[in-house]
């Protein structure tokens, strides 16, 4: 799930969340200049209020505003960022595990069963952290969705650890 993923990043969420009160800004305005429902005269009654201290509320909420989204984004730019270090760790660890069957003096049938389980095994460890991550539990539409690799391949007991 990146800023531009086809299911929706960050990009497409805030689109989502700015479009109604874009389309409610741009019916108010209409409906200010055409004088619906005698908006113009309801409006002129809010021309008391002082100018700079509007402007210095508005200053202020759009500076809030900016901020929390800057420093949102940049939170969540860092965990999607750790969990790719994640994966990397994780294929480097078993790259590495694997490395080290190559010395081994079991039967070749024996070695290659064990590096399959392994990987196996990483594909549903790297499964189980990215539903974590989403806030959700690990079932087996999740599995299939993640495409885990030889699920079937495992005993039940393993598969939900």
């Amino acid at each position: 799930d990146g800023l531009h993923s086809s299911s929706g990043g960050v990009f497409a969420l805030a689109a989502e969340a700015s479009l109604i009160p874009a389309v409610g800004a741009l019916i108010l305005k209409y409906a200010e200049l055409n004088n619906i429902m005698n908006l113009r005269e309801t409006l002129s009654e809010f021309s008391h209020v002082n100018g700079q201290a509007f402007g210095c509320f508005t200053s202020m909420l759009s500076f809030m505003i900016v901020f929390r989204t800057s420093f949102a984004h940049t939170r969540y730019d860092s965990g999607f960022d750790l969990m790719t270090t994640m994966k990397g760790n994780c294929i480097d660890a078993s790259c590495s595990v694997l490395a080290f069957t190559q010395g081994s003096s079991a039967p070749k049938r024996e070695v290659i069963a064990f590096m399959r389980r392994i990987a196996i095994l990483v594909s549903v460890m790297q499964a189980k952290a990215i539903t974590m991550m989403r806030g959700k539990n690990l079932t087996k539409q999740s599995m299939k969705e993640l495409q885990i690799l030889s699920l079937d391949e495992l005993d039940e007991q393993t598969r939900w650890f």
